[in-house]
């Protein structure tokens, strides 16, 4: 676990350290109004993306530099979204260490502070590469014929549930 304000006073915090180690979700915050910079992100975030949570954190820009070109509109527009709405939901492929890229959901939560004004955001990143096989993208229309039935676009998806 990356933050600055972590410490090894007690057990509480060397649990909550192996849990989001264990856990399948990277989890994250990040600044709503500044390009959604990472302010911490878990150390699985290595097991997900090949990079460790201090290379994420020390490179601005590291994140939305990473996210595949077809997809960084969209998903930071649905970022941008939850400013306004709470709560975003976006399905992206970003870049690993290796070159190859990845299929993630990042689900995110808007906090605000006591004057309503957005304060951070949290988030869980989780790998659904296997979800967006080629095979699940695309359907041949009859056997045989080369062409495709049903293309599955690249979404994202922003929903209006605010906790207030």
């Amino acid at each position: 676990m990356t933050d600055a304000t972590a410490n090894d006073s007690g057990e509480p915090v060397g649990r909550l350290r192996s849990l989001l180690n264990a856990s399948p979700a990277v989890v994250y915050c990040a600044r709503p109004h500044v390009g959604f910079e990472r302010t911490f992100v878990s150390d699985n975030v290595e097991r997900l993306i090949g990079f460790t949570a201090k290379e994420v954190l020390d490179r601005p820009g590291f994140w939305a530099e990473r996210i595949h070109a077809d997809d960084r509109r969209g998903c930071l527009a649905a970022l941008a979204e939850a400013i306004e709405r709470g709560h975003a939901v976006c399905e992206y492929r970003i870049r690993q260490r290796n070159g190859r890229y990845v299929w993630i959901r990042d689900e995110a939560l808007l906090s605000r502070d006591g004057h309503g004004l957005p304060l951070e955001m949290t988030g869980s990143l989780i790998d659904i590469s296997r979800e967006n096989t080629p095979s699940c993208i695309c359907e041949p229309a009859k056997p045989g014929t080369g062409r495709l039935s049903r293309i599955r676009p690249i979404w994202c998806v922003v929903s209006f549930r605010t906790g207030r």
